[in-house]
């Protein structure tokens, strides 16, 4: 998977986010604006092991909302044409496995922490989930 593949893959997110981010902006408290997450805060929530149960659990839903968003755009522009399939998922795979396939790329490669967290999880979708033909 080249840098320009998955770029032309999240170009139509990174047109909503940022036709959205004035708006936003301006309504809510600087905490609260809409930003890409980098690999380096995707990591943190889906490793959060917090003794407070409610921060682990929010952090959970956080790690496998995200995921789970990068793998619905996917799907939706492989579906309209938009991108050629980078991953093809399987039927047996859980939300759970692809937090782990996203984890341990993120664990082996701290080096692209750095980058938003959508290139790291298609990256390692892409290894764990490879389409065959």
């Amino acid at each position: 998977m080249t840098l320009s593949s998955i770029s032309k893959a999240l170009i139509p997110v990174a047109t909503m986010v940022l036709a959205a981010g004035p708006l936003q902006a301006q309504d809510q408290p600087e905490s609260q604006v809409a930003r890409f997450m980098n690999g380096n805060t995707l990591f943190g929530e889906c490793t959060n092991r917090s003794e407070d149960g409610e921060a682990r659990r929010a952090s959970e839903i956080t790690c496998i909302s995200y995921i789970l968003g990068v793998v619905d755009l996917h799907e939706a522009q492989a579906a309209l044409g938009l991108i050629d399939r980078e991953f093809c998922l399987r039927e047996d795979v859980t939300s759970y496995q692809l937090v782990g396939f996203a984890v341990q790329y993120l664990r082996e490669n701290p080096d692209q922490r750095e980058l938003p967290a959508a290139f790291s999880v298609l990256i390692a979708l892409k290894q764990a989930l490879p389409c065959s033909g």
